[in-house]
């Protein structure tokens, strides 16, 4: 008769029991529920294996943890080394670039200030001492750290710069900067002498002054020129260009249209930035994403009325050469100036002279692209009107200006012809087939 409690023995590694359920029904309780077999002894439901919950299995399985463990930290180790030596390749292609646009700006600013013949220097003095100019100095910072408790704004390095410009053989009159604040501050000083030292002193844009372990870049330009009021000479032209021109491509431009030599001026807002820039920075890299943008300072207003009459009369019919980057040259008048057409010179109205002009003249907008001068000429004319000149503003809002002999003619145009007159100016664009 078969013992219902007798111990069964698992099934050996060479077989099988032979009533599967009846051999396999303890295995699973063993395995499900209980550390030991019974009897206190470690069952291993697979020959070699521990029994799962026993403290072999538990070692085991604590051994092949650490083994996987060991086998993510290799794997996460090779990742973190492969990344190391990506932004180690970034860094190093990053260092390399910024050594080599450093070094191409090193390069471009020797070429700036290659030195001339003693003809060109010559001329350059000639005019430069002749004209009415005035040194100013500015900063990006609003202010700098010197120490730890301490900051300076551009006022506080004014003796620093006077020493510095007199170490490089520039003086000012009195030995003193008067201080002028705006948007932000400036340094304002009279050189005693106008020559090929301030020259050279300019054409960089910038002085070094360093205190201790503190190194600032204070920018050195002319006084702007295109400030209503102002009575420094009209030396400067505001420069445009779609494509970059090196310093020697735009002293032989220069040269072309009659000019010796010029510095090269940075605008005071860059890519809608409050900043200046050296003048090799404005050269090599674009104002915008659309142009490159600065100013011309020439050493008299003889040689900028020169140079600004020959681009007018060359720009009627300009050549523009594929392999010739300063063909694409733009110069314009900086603000609050004109082009006198009969002196052929850079002028600045007066208050009264500027309102004098401005009451013979009367702008008439909403001039389309279609509309040419015969057009507006012809319809002042229906109505009575005879323009001494018309002018095409061109720019986003194309509008003309039309100019009067007298006062009375401009004002009697505007009543019949303006906002509030009983007449539209009305153009007859249609061709005739």
């Amino acid at each position: 008769m078969e013992t219902h409690d007798e111990e069964r023995s698992p099934p050996s590694e060479g077989g099988r029991a032979d009533d599967e359920g009846r051999d396999q029904a303890p295995m699973r309780r063993a395995v499900q529920g209980h550390d030991h077999a019974p009897g206190g002894q470690n069952w291993a439901p697979n020959g070699d294996d521990p029994g799962r919950g026993s403290m072999a299995w538990l070692e085991r399985m604590e051994e092949r943890g650490g083994r996987t463990q060991s086998r993510w930290a290799r794997q996460d180790q090779a990742i973190g080394s492969k990344r190391m030596r990506a932004l180690s390749s970034q860094e190093g292609d990053r260092e390399r670039m910024s050594a080599k646009a450093e070094r191409e700006d090193n390069e471009a600013e020797q070429e700036l200030l290659v030195d001339l013949s003693n003809e060109a220097w010559a001329q350059i003095e000639q005019g430069f001492s002749q004209t009415n100019m005035q040194v100013c100095f500015s900063m990006n910072e609003t202010s700098v750290p010197v120490s730890s408790s301490c900051s300076w704004q551009l006022v506080d390095f004014t003796p620093e710069i006077i020493t510095h410009c007199s170490n490089n053989g520039v003086d000012f009159e009195g030995e003193e900067l008067l201080l002028e604040t705006k948007d932000q501050q400036y340094l304002k000083g009279n050189p005693v002498k106008q020559d090929r030292v301030l020259w050279q002193v300019l054409k960089r844009g910038y002085i070094p002054i360093s205190i201790d372990d503190t190194a600032v870049r204070i920018w050195i330009q002319p006084a702007y020129t295109g400030i209503q009021g102002s009575n420094l000479s009209l030396n400067e032209l505001e420069y445009y260009n779609g494509n970059y021109v090196s310093p020697a491509q735009l002293r032989s431009a220069i040269n072309e249209m009659g000019g010796s030599d010029c510095l090269v001026v940075s605008h005071s807002t860059y890519m809608n930035e409050k900043q200046r820039w050296t003048p090799v920075a404005c050269m090599r890299y674009a104002a915008t994403s659309l142009a490159y943008s600065f100013r011309l300072y020439f050493p008299s207003p003889n040689e900028a009325n020169k140079v600004y009459r020959n681009y007018l009369l060359s720009s009627r019919q300009r050549r523009r050469r594929r392999d010739k980057p300063a063909d694409t040259i733009n110069l314009r008048l900086v603000q609050n100036t004109e082009w006198d057409t009969q002196r052929e010179a850079i002028v600045r109205l007066t208050k009264t002279e500027r309102d004098a002009r401005n009451s013979k003249r009367i702008n008439v907008y909403g001039v389309t692209s279609e509309v040419k001068m015969i057009f507006l000429k012809e319809a002042f004319e229906r109505a009575g009107f005879q323009p001494q000149h018309i002018r095409f503003n061109r720019g986003r809002s194309r509008s003309a200006v039309a100019t009067f002999n007298t006062t009375d003619q401009a004002k009697a145009a505007v009543e019949r012809l303006g906002e509030n007159g009983p007449e539209q100016v009305t153009f007859d664009v249609t061709a005739p087939f």
